[in-house]
């Protein structure tokens, strides 16, 4: 055996130990994303309970704007009732914007990590 074979012996074992290595680390951070996932649907189930409150909230909101438009003058209630009426579709198309356009740009949780992660094993993998 010369020198030339045990330096590749050595580098192809320690290849496939690092390789080993990263299999595991890669499987750690999968696990995570994982339970960080279902942290995140756990998350949507208190965000609906906020839903909730906020129907609440909002039938709270007509009620309070019917007594409004009902102590305003007679003749000017319909003014009232179209400035209201302005007032909250322009809010609802604001909110939904913003929530529609939170929602396109969010990518999986360590997806880039985990790629990383991929190529780091694959150029690892013993040729």
């Amino acid at each position: 055996m010369t020198n030339n074979d045990k330096g590749s012996g050595w580098t192809a074992a320690t290849r496939r130990l690092a390789s080993n290595g990263v299999g595991a680390l890669q499987n750690r951070v999968e696990l995570f994303a994982l339970e960080l996932r279902e942290e995140k649907n756990q998350a949507v189930g208190v965000l609906i309970w906020v839903c909730i409150a906020g129907l609440c909230g909002l039938m709270a909101l007509v009620a309070i704007t019917a007594m409004v438009i009902l102590f305003v003058p007679e003749d000017k209630r319909a003014y009232a009732a179209g400035g209201f009426a302005v007032l909250y579709v322009g809010l609802a198309v604001f909110a939904l914007l913003r929530a529609r356009a939170r929602m396109k740009h969010e990518a999986p949780p360590f997806s880039a990590t985990i790629d990383e992660f991929r190529k780091d094993q694959e150029w690892l993998q013993p040729k």
